[in-house]
């Protein structure tokens, strides 16, 4: 699937969450160093009635996105997160918060 037709995707759904009078978050990974499942560009919906669109991991940060997105849409600002998956660390997941 080519970038374009992705963002198109999973802009398709937050307007779906949002009919629905949902909140949703697009979610979307900024950067890779190392190897990763996706691509920096990837993208994804979060909606806060828990439905999901697309993959930024393959599945194994979605869950713990999903709680980032919450606080995103609970307070209706964008939020950066980091999660340290090198070969030094068995699921290092980060827990560093920006705005």
């Amino acid at each position: 699937m080519s970038r374009l037709q992705e963002l198109k995707d999973v802009l398709e759904n937050i307007n779906s969450a949002w009919e629905r009078h949902e909140k949703a978050a697009m979610v979307m990974q900024i950067g890779v160093k190392g190897s990763a499942y996706r691509l920096p560009g990837a993208k994804m919906m979060m909606a806060s009635d828990g439905k999901m669109f697309g993959t930024i991991s393959g599945g194994c940060l979605e869950n713990d996105l999903y709680g980032w997105a919450e606080k995103a849409m609970e307070t209706n600002t964008f939020l950066t997160h980091q999660y340290d998956l090198s070969e030094n660390e068995i699921w290092g997941i980060g827990n560093r918060m920006q705005r």
